[in-house]
């Protein structure tokens, strides 16, 4: 089977789970160290570690307050709110895309570590390049170590990367040589010059992974044959480990 892993967004809220789709957390035990200390935290030294300001941290605060892997949540594909999320779109999905697409997607989370799409949980803030101190670990990096790496790679998938390099960095150091794992870029040809404009490429983002599910991408071959939003596959520019889109035009 292929895989592939996506970001989180900062944006979240609660969503109304409309399928009969559940699935269970992959690192209950691990994350539960990772809210104890986030909550061990003062409110303002959690306002320090995420560098934002009184009005997101009231509202992030509250939110680390209320979390506990006893309480009740939403399923992470409805709770991530972000541009990419949008336009992947699953409220839109068949039953059997969605299944598709809880088998196959995973995201990468400093809070929960790896979370599948059907996965319940609470709102929170936590990047994965704060400084948390977590079990005798300086980050969360170090932390969730090779837990990540191992969980995508169990079955010896061909996974793809669709994750911000802030969230890839988590997984890429453990890598062997054996391992099949393709980044996927999308650029922009803007008169010439190869961008990525933060927007554009977070909605591609998901709209790959959509296109993934519809299409039921399960060869490496196929994935080339995404042309979503203009995007092109170039194999001039592409390798057999990094795979670029190109759109031209500004988006």
């Amino acid at each position: 089977m292929m895989k592939y892993f996506i970001s989180p967004s900062m944006k979240m809220k609660p969503g109304e789970n409309f399928t009969s789709l559940q699935q269970e957390l992959l690192f209950p035990k691990a994350t539960s160290e990772v809210i104890n200390s986030l909550q061990a935290l003062t409110d303002q030294q959690r306002q320090d570690l995420w560098a934002c300001s009184d009005r997101v941290a009231h509202d992030a605060n509250e939110w680390v307050h209320k979390l506990s892997l006893d309480a009740p949540g939403s399923p992470a594909i409805l709770t991530y709110q972000g541009i990419q999320y949008q336009a992947m779109a699953p409220d839109l999905m068949t039953e059997e895309q969605l299944k598709r697409l809880a088998d196959r997607l995973r995201i990468v989370s400093g809070l929960y570590g790896l979370v599948a799409p059907f996965t319940e949980i609470q709102p929170y803030r936590l990047e994965m390049k704060a400084s948390l101190a977590v079990a005798a670990q300086p980050d969360l990096y170090h932390f969730w170590g090779q837990r990540l790496y191992k969980k995508l790679f169990e079955e010896h998938d061909v996974v793809l990367n669709l994750a911000s390099k802030e969230y890839s960095r988590a997984i890429s150091p453990y890598l062997q040589t054996d391992d099949q794992l393709i980044t996927i870029e999308l650029l922009t040809n803007k008169q010439g010059k190869l961008t990525q404009p933060s927007t554009a490429v977070k909605q591609a983002r998901g709209f790959f992974v959509r296109d993934l599910v519809e299409r039921d991408v399960t060869t490496i071959e196929a994935v080339k044959d995404f042309s979503v939003a203009g995007y092109q596959f170039d194999a001039g520019l592409s390798s057999s480990t990094v795979f670029k889109f190109i759109h031209n035009g500004e988006k």
